[in-house]
């Protein structure tokens, strides 16, 4: 590899430099890299190449070329991502465009993370072909760092090219002296190394042109950004530099950098209803890979422009005491009479001052008086936050001064933060998010009795009600809080183990106004010392829908924990709310122990199995983990609907015994049930088969991986009120409907005539819907199924009427294509459905056993 530097300004001087080399070049093929002044401006003299070359007049023959292929990977993502822009760029055909979609949809069923994606063969081969008889340029910005092989994308090795390349992410680059060294390890396939030595040689108007540039390039990719004046782009970048600058120089270890969008709008270079949405787009953007030394000199160069927006008073740089105006002052130093001076005087229209201390012992504060002669930060501050129009992020951790904290009504916050154990350390990437939590400070090491000394957060009422677009709230360590209302808020998942951590006498949760029902995952509320009930209000409407639990022991357990429900979550394992409707007659049963368990297995009349059996029309079982049966063997007379869930240790839903006497049940919703081998047991008695749910219309099912049926069938089967069935993450089931007798024979099918939708996902074992006999179900509508690798039937339509519309079924294409039909007479064919509509995502099929070769 030949090594060359150069002495050249400026683009232009080193876009000709660049053009020089490949005129004096003997070779054919040549690969450059160009690394800009210590990589600076690199990225930008690349740019240009594609846009000057195809209009320059009288070219010589080396720079004549047939293609000119321009690849911008800064933000890198994979080779195969770099292949795609290569082939967009070539304009490949159709099908060859769609084998990537092809292979993306195989890697992400198969859980290959997008950095691991490697190129297509098959393209690369018609990247080779197209262009191996041609001569062409390529020029590349590599966001990744590691050199290339542009071979096993398809450009050709040895063909008649030149290829232009540099390292350079989606940042500002200002490496340190001598890393060139470091660079040239990485180069490999390159023949050229072109460099110059070091950006202090540029004029003034060069940074300012570099800023203007990458100014343009960033706001042309961003609709938000149209009609932005660019000269506010640029600011940002140079308040961007500035902030860096101090993130270098800090002796706190305070990240200034992370927080620029704050400073940004606070500052007003950024303005109006967007304001929040460009400083997020811009953020990533304006970024800077500096060498401290680096950065001081190319600060020392700004710093003496008269036109510049800061100024920097450091005794590290050029005493710049001229008596101008700026924007933002930087003050290290006040160690003359004339510094003083020159503060006062800027500091009539600075919008922005930082005091950088040098070490740890100097002065926090700035001397008294110096704000009397600005005019923008004298302006007197509401007293109160409560009516702040356009607040979206509010931060109030290591106030432990609060008693009550209200906040009603915000329309705009959307993340809220109270750590009683401190500020975090720094590092917050986004205006919306909240400090990560490697950042937050670590629980104090103290015991519960000391919690509500002197020191702790005196916060006991948090209000938050009404705030519509607040998600992210964050509590911790708040020995006091007794009541926290968020009603109406965005929140979806309540989490308490990451999202309300530490509130020991928290006895009032408000969680009304929500559409739809908010998942709490792991609440607790304690049993106070003093406190005679715990609430926890939930509900659309705190007149007509609120619920009030209260579990033994004074403790009081939510946890759906087996997802967050979200807008990522995908459909096919999207699952029903359970039902919530209670009764005059309704029983709630929360945890249990063997006695429990007695109870409910007792003959005797009068106990709990017959209020439960006799009187109840509605019943939640939850939370029972150490019973194998919470449900009596009796006839149930009333009950309407049954939910249980999160019961481990349960055999059966209703064990061997029980009977739907009443014809009364409508719904069963279970969920999570880990050793629950059915539903409803077959009978031990013959009388028992014929009383069997004629009522049921919703059946559904969720996690219960042992389940090998869900109902037992009558001797005379059918379902004639059925309208949903809903089965997902049921591994070991392999019917849904199984006779009430090994030896039971049925002929015929069985009926379901209001059946309109069957929702099956991740069943592997299931083989039909009912075992030994047919379904039909000729109101049927909607089906969906996927995961379902075993299943063979579908339900016979025979009986459907005329000139009603098809089914619609969405299906993997292989367990369609292995379906077993009965024909048109037996109202049982593919024709009698909608196409099926087959999910980008199947599972192939694997072999069983080993191939020894």
């Amino acid at each position: 590899m030949r090594i060359l530097g150069h002495d050249r300004t400026g683009i232009n001087g080193a876009r000709e430099e660049i053009f020089d080399l490949i005129r004096r070049d003997p070779n054919k093929n040549i690969n450059i890299y160009f690394d800009g002044w210590c990589g600076f401006r690199a990225a930008t003299v690349l740019r240009s190449v594609p846009q000057v070359l195809p209009s320059m007049k009288d070219r010589p023959p080396k720079l004549c070329f047939g293609r000119i292929i321009y690849v911008d990977c800064s933000s890198w993502i994979s080779k195969r991502t770099m292949q795609k822009v290569i082939a967009q760029q070539l304009r490949l055909n159709n099908d060859t465009m769609a084998m990537f979609d092809e292979h993306d949809e195989e890697d992400d069923f198969n859980g290959v993370d997008l950095g691991s994606r490697d190129a297509i063969r098959s393209v690369a081969t018609m990247i080779d072909e197209t262009l191996r008889e041609s001569r062409f340029i390529m020029i590349f910005i590599n966001g990744s760092d590691k050199e290339v092989v542009l071979g096993t994308l398809g450009i050709p090795e040895h063909s008649d090219c030149v290829v232009l390349w540099t390292f350079s992410a989606r940042l500002i680059t200002m490496r340190a002296y001598g890393h060139q060294d470091e660079i040239k390890k990485k180069l490999i396939y390159t023949d050229v190394f072109l460099w110059s030595n070091r950006p202090g040689f540029l004029p003034r108007y060069e940074f300012i042109a570099l800023f203007h540039e990458e100014a343009s390039y960033i706001a042309a990719r961003y609709p938000c950004m149209r009609g932005m004046e660019l000269k506010r782009v640029v600011d940002c970048c140079l308040y961007g530099l500035l902030l860096t600058y101090h993130t270098f120089r800090s002796t706190t270890g305070f990240a200034w950098s992370a927080h620029a969008p704050n400073f940004w709008i606070c500052d007003g270079i950024i303005l109006g209803d967007s304001a929040w949405e460009i400083s997020n787009a811009l953020h990533p953007e304006i970024s800077f890979d500096c060498d401290v030394g680096m950065l001081e000199e190319v600060l020392d160069i700004l710093n003496t422009d008269p036109k510049s927006p800061f100024l920097l008073l450091d005794s590290r740089l050029r005493d710049v005491y001229e008596e101008r105006l700026c924007r933002w002052l930087s003050i290290t130093t006040l160690s003359n009479n004339r510094a003083h001076e020159v503060v006062q005087t800027t500091l009539t229209g600075a919008s922005s001052i930082f005091r950088a201390l040098k070490n740890k012992h100097d002065p926090v504060g700035l001397p008294n008086g110096y704000f009397k002669y600005n005019r923008l930060m004298g302006r007197d501050l509401a007293a109160s936050i409560s009516k702040a129009k356009r607040l979206q992020v509010l931060i109030l951790d290591g106030c432990d001064g609060f008693g009550d904290v209200v906040l009603p009504n915000n329309s705009t916050l959307r993340s809220f933060s109270l750590d009683g154990y401190g500020p975090a350390s720094s590092h917050r990437t986004s205006t919306v998010e909240l400090p990560p939590e490697m950042s937050r400070p670590k629980q104090p090491q103290a015991d519960a009795s000391n919690r509500r000394k002197k020191g702790a957060a005196k916060t006991s009422i948090i209000s938050l009600r009404g705030c519509g677009r607040l998600d992210k709230p964050f509590l911790r360590g708040l020995p006091n809080l007794v009541e926290l209302d968020l009603s109406g808020c965005a929140i979806k998942v309540l989490d308490f183990g990451s999202m309300v951590l530490d509130v020991p006498m928290l006895k009032r949760l408000f969680l009304i106004g929500y559409a739809h029902n908010v998942t709490t995952t792991g609440a607790v509320l304690q049993h106070a010392a003093r406190a005679s009930k715990e609430t926890m209000m939930v509900g659309s409407n705190s007149d007509r829908q609120v619920h009030y639990c209260v579990a033994a022991g004074g403790m009081l357990m939510f946890g759906d924990v087996f997802t967050k429900i979200g807008d990522g979550l995908a459909p096919m394992q999207a699952f029903p709310e359970a039902p919530m409707e209670q009764s005059d007659r309704h029983i709630e049963i929360d945890g249990g122990s063997r006695s429990m368990q007695s109870e409910a297995e007792d003959p005797d009349d009068y106990n709990l199995a017959s209020l439960m059996g006799f009187y109840t029309e509605t019943l939640h079982v939850h939370n029972v983990s150490t019973c194998s049966s919470a449900m009596p063997a009796k006839s149930w007379n009333y009950l309407r609907w049954c939910r249980v869930e999160r019961c481990p240790s349960l055999h059966a839903v209703f064990p061997p015994g029980a009977v739907d006497v009443g014809d009364s049940l409508d719904t069963i919703w279970a969920s999570d049930l880990l050793m629950a081998r059915c539903v409803w047991s077959k009978a031990n008695f013959a009388y028992h088969a014929n009383l069997h749910l004629k009522r049921l219309r919703q059946l559904h099912l969720r996690c219960c991986p042992s389940l090998r049926f869900a109902l037992a069938m009558s001797h005379r089967p059918t379902f004639p009120n059925l309208e949903t069935l809903h089965i997902i993450h049921c591994g070991d089931l392999r019917h849904v409907f199984v006779p009430m007798y090994q030896k039971s024979q049925h002929t015929g099918s069985v009926q379901f005539p209001k059946l309109t939708t069957i929702h099956l996902h991740d069943l592997p074992a299931l083989q039909q819907i009912c075992e030994g006999t047919k379904a039909l179900a000729p109101a049927l509508e909607t089906i969906r199924i996927r995961g379902c690798c075993s299943l063979r039937r579908m339900p016979a339509l025979k009986g459907r009427q005329a000139g009603v519309k098809k089914p619609t079924v969405e299906v993997e294409k292989d367990v369609w294509d292995a379906l077993e039909w009965d024909g048109m007479d037996a109202g049982h064919h593919p024709s009698l459905y909608e196409t099926p509509v087959h999910s980008r995502y199947y599972k192939r099929r694997m072999l069983r056993r080993t191939v020894l070769r």
